[in-house]
């Protein structure tokens, strides 16, 4: 095994059926699977397909059964060789995700509802302004005491 190498090359048994889910299921078996990769169908013939683990030891014991004929994808042997080339994902902005702080929208969104934090729009953040049917009249919401109210001044 080459040092620190933790992606496989797939060299036989990717068919035009193969997709990459269930290429996924059935390496993450052996460990977390990071990144999978199949060609699209018009360069299956000279581009090869390919696996990331997240351990070294992961990525060994894939081989391992490769190498001993155990791997089977919709009927088909797969045989793999350690990938030598750099894999597509593998650049400098990778890095392990798991459990920063990373959001949504939907969870800025809802940060942004219940407490206005980053709000700096006029007004203090306190309210979110809806025209009614009028066009001149708007209502106002705080959030903080939940209370409405109209107001008449114009816009």
């Amino acid at each position: 095994m080459p040092l620190g190498t933790t992606a496989l090359d797939l060299v036989q048994g990717i068919t035009e059926y193969s997709s990459r889910i269930a290429l996924k299921m059935l390496f993450t078996q052996f460990g977390e699977v990071t990144a999978c990769w199949i060609p699209p169908l018009e360069h299956r013939s000279n581009e090869r397909a390919y696996v990331k683990f997240g351990t070294t030891k992961a990525a060994q014991a894939a081989f391992e059964a490769s190498q001993a004929g155990q791997l089977f994808l919709d009927g088909v042997a797969l045989r793999a060789e350690w990938r030598m080339a750099p894999a597509r994902t593998q650049d400098s902005r990778d890095f392990e995700a798991r459990g920063s702080n990373l959001m949504t929208s939907r969870d800025l969104m809802r940060a942004q509802m219940r407490g206005g934090k980053g709000d700096d729009r006029k007004g203090g953040g306190k309210g979110r302004r809806d025209l009614d049917g009028g066009g001149s009249r708007a209502l106002m919401m705080d959030r903080v005491g939940g209370s409405r109210r109209n107001d008449d001044r114009e816009r």
